[in-house]
């Protein structure tokens, strides 16, 4: 039952597909005539997922990502701050500062006009 409404469901699809592709070439859309029988050539394409870290470097297993995630939202719920992250911080309010003062000049200067 399943299987065949997915099979239905896939071929209509790929029906679809095709009458694009040759409106493409009806209406010599050269360049998306060509993507889309690249594309649909190609088919159903995996992604990998994968995620860089700073102690352990790339990671591409569901578990170990998981738990990198896991530790990373542990350190930050408990407060726990990375010396890269606390620098970013300090940096931000002192740009936040620097715009303050700098919007509080240019008021001044409006003002005198």
């Amino acid at each position: 039952m399943i299987k065949s409404c997915t099979d239905r469901k896939k071929s209509k699809y790929l029906e679809e597909r095709i009458e694009e592709i040759e409106r493409y070439h009806k209406n010599k859309e050269v360049r998306n005539f060509y993507q889309g029988t690249k594309k649909l050539k190609a088919g159903y394409q995996t992604r990998t997922i994968d995620l860089e870290t700073d102690s352990e470097g790339r990671i591409v297993d569901n578990y170990n990502i998981n738990r990198a995630w896991k530790d990373y939202f542990r350190k930050l719920l408990n407060g726990e701050e990375d010396s890269k992250k606390g620098q970013t911080q300090a940096h931000m309010q002192e740009r936040n500062e620097d715009e303050e003062e700098m919007s509080h000049r240019t008021w001044k200067n409006y003002d005198q006009l």
